[in-house]
């Protein structure tokens, strides 16, 4: 209905994610971050989802962006992707 609402966008990626739509899932987290960039839970949300892709340093990205915005990240997430990209940060 309102093609504007970054939250909506950020639900519909999850769904996606869900699904294992892990493309449909990222777009619709970047959508959701071009209309509200102060989110760190899209952020969180996209690093999830760029790890299931197996694009670590786009999750790192993320991470980092999402720590900056005081976002809190999951330590058990943290230590799977520093695990599977072979990075400490």
């Amino acid at each position: 209905i309102d093609p504007n609402l970054a939250s909506a966008y950020c639900g519909r990626g999850v769904t996606y994610s869900k699904m294992g739509f892990l493309d449909h899932a990222v777009a619709d987290y970047s959508k959701a971050i071009s209309l509200d960039s102060r989110n760190p839970v899209v952020y969180l949300n996209r690093a999830e989802a760029f790890f299931a892709k197996r694009e670590y340093d786009k999750s790192w990205t993320d991470i980092h962006q999402a720590e900056a915005l005081n976002g809190g990240v999951d330590a058990e997430f943290l230590k799977k992707l520093q695990l599977e990209s072979g990075r400490q940060r």
